[in-house]
Formats: C-alpha cells, structure tokens, sequence
C-alpha cells in the first residue's frame, strides 16, 4: 500500500516538488566530476535520473519515476546554477505549467498547457482504466498517447487490453467523446473526417454557393 501511494504521489507531482526534491541549484562539480561525453545517469528515490549537457546555455536535469509515464524535466543556467525551467511530459505530450524563471528565481512566465483541453489526460486514464482495467500510469507496453489543440483539441491513444488485443482511440478532447477506434481491427468512424477540416469545407460551401448564383 505504501509503495502505491508513493508511486501515485511521484507520477503526478507538481514542478515546486520536483525542483524541492531534485534540487533548486544544480550540482556542477558532482556532475562534472561523474559525467561522460556531456550525460551523466542515476537512480535516485525511485527514479531514474538523466543529465544532458546539450552544448547550450542550460544543464537539462530529466527525471523518470520507476513504472511511470509521467517525466518531469528541469532546466538550469549555466552561469548561476539556479532553474531557469520547469515541466513535464506524459507520454508525448506536456502536461500542466511550464514555468521560466529568471536567475534570481523569480517566475516571469507560465504556460498552461492543459489550458486547451476540456477532458483532461486523468479523465482519459481514469476512462480506460474503468473500461479495460489497464492503468495507463503505469507505462504498460506498447501504450503511447498523445494530444494536439489542432483542429480542435483531441486525444490520440493505443495500448493493450488484458488478453494482448491492440486498442486505439481518437477522444474529442472537448466533451470526452469518441472519434474513432480501432479494436483489434475492428475500425468504427464515430464523427465524420469534416471535423478535422472545418475550414476547408466553411470554403467549399462558399465556392457552391457562388456556383449557385
């Protein structure tokens, strides 16, 4: 029981605790001392811990709960050490604020990059566990998931059910509803593919209703 409470606690943690637990400075001399070609890798409470030197102005810090699909990255200056960015990603896609800071540590800029979606990633996870008993917050193999505001905001996801069978969905990211899914196979079309271009066809009335005149 407590090790579940402790990995829900590190698969949805906010970027103050990330940065609380993993460090507001970063440590420049551990990471030179132990790094090679520009990486250096760790466990470090439950977690495995990646640091990249990209040869650019920030120290990338990336931090991959055990069993988790949600990673959390921290960015740091190079010349103070203090943490210039926050986020974090679930699968393919960011999640929640990012936040830049300045060198001083004070926040100048934050991005809500759930902002756009009306059905949230827990609302999709929480659906399919209800539906498949599969816990997407574990990572289980071959899931993937991913969003886009564009052309409207929607879902795309893939995993397997319990009997090994390929599940994929689009989820209108307005309202939770089906777009389509495919079931082992078994493809249903749930709203018609002109809801990806309503542009495109708004012109094509227009050009009709000229041809009418």
């Amino acid at each position: 029981m407590a090790k579940l409470i402790f990995f829900l606690i590190l698969c949805n943690m906010n970027n103050d605790i990330i940065v609380a637990m993993f460090g507001y400075k970063f440590n420049k001399h551990y990471f030179e001392f132990n790094q090679k070609n520009g990486e250096l890798e760790y466990h470090d409470m439950n977690s495995t811990v990646r640091i990249i030197d990209y040869g650019d102005s920030l120290y990338h810090k990336i931090i991959c709960p055990d069993s988790c699909a949600t990673e959390y990255r921290i960015l740091y200056y190079k010349d103070s050490l203090t943490v210039a960015l926050t986020l974090a990603r679930f699968y393919d896609m960011y999640v929640g604020p990012i936040n830049r800071y300045d060198r001083r540590g004070n926040l100048i800029e934050t991005k809500n990059t759930d902002a756009p979606f009306n059905y949230s990633k827990d609302d999709v996870v929480n659906w399919v566990k209800e539906k498949y008993d599969v816990d997407l917050y574990k990572k289980p193999q071959w899931a993937l998931m991913s969003r886009s505001p564009t052309a409207f905001p929607h879902y795309m996801l893939r995993f397997l059910d319990k009997n090994g069978t390929p599940i994929v969905y689009s989820i209108d990211a307005r309202d939770g509803s089906l777009i389509f899914q495919n079931i082992g196979g078994v493809k249903t079309k749930f709203k018609d593919d002109s809801i990806w271009y309503p542009k495109k066809n708004e012109k094509k009335k227009e050009v009709r209703t000229r041809h009418l005149k």
